[in-house]
């Protein structure tokens, strides 16, 4: 479980820092969240589809780690 969630959490945070700032350079409203949002949601699905025991926790320690490249 931890590993899924640790990979597909940097996914997320990696993603995140640098998708995510392009897309605001665009400058097209809600043109980053929309994209984001649903790369989130991909990146939190495969992080649940790779764990055996709880999908929440994968979910949850995911989101930490992608929150932490946020921090970075």
């Amino acid at each position: 479980m931890p590993a899924a969630a640790l990979i597909w959490g940097s996914v997320w945070g990696l993603g995140e820092a640098t998708l995510g700032h392009l897309l605001h350079l665009v400058r097209v409203p809600g043109l980053p969240g929309l994209v984001m949002a649903s790369f989130a949601v991909w990146a939190m699905g495969r992080a649940a589809a790779g764990t055996r025991r709880s999908a929440a926790a994968a979910v949850m320690l995911a989101g930490v780690v992608a929150a932490s490249f946020k921090l970075l």
